[in-house]
């Protein structure tokens, strides 16, 4: 097992492109044909970039990717209200969707959130450790000399 298959994000997120793919069987109209297979670019990169997120180490990237993710969630709920206001899926489909999409949207920003305390002690441990450390260095080499 790969350790991204462990986030729960990911596995809604998987969820959420097996829902895709049961609605592009529906696919009755060109309109609906066009807009889900808008949906399905922006379903199978939730997980993907939601994996690239996970395997990263620099906690600055991986906000990054964890932010991409919520983009392309919020892009996909909107496509799924186009879809519903085109008359193109049930208003039931709709609540579907979405609600797989608010799961997904609330496990990447507690992620967010976690990564960014982590960020925040990493960066007051540079200041109060590394930087400390570079100074005496300038400072011995200032008597060396």
């Amino acid at each position: 097992m790969f350790s991204h298959e462990k986030i729960d994000a990911y596995q809604i997120g998987l969820e959420f492109v097996a829902w895709t793919c049961q609605l592009a069987r529906t696919t009755k109209t060109m309109e609906q044909c066009i807009a889900l297979a808008d949906l399905a670019k922006l379903s199978h990169a939730i997980p993907k970039i939601i994996v690239l997120g996970n395997r990263e180490v620099l906690i600055e990237e991986r906000l990054r990717l964890f932010e991409t993710a919520c983009d392309k969630v919020f892009e996909s709920a909107a496509t799924i209200d186009i879809l519903y206001r085109c008359g193109e899926i049930a208003r039931e489909q709709q609540q579907v969707g979405k609600k797989l999409l608010r799961l997904v949207l609330s496990m990447l920003k507690q992620t967010i959130k976690v990564d960014c305390i982590a960020s925040q002690h990493q960066a007051a441990y540079r200041r109060d450790h590394i930087d400390s450390r570079t100074d005496s260095r300038n400072e011995v080499q200032g008597y060396e000399n």
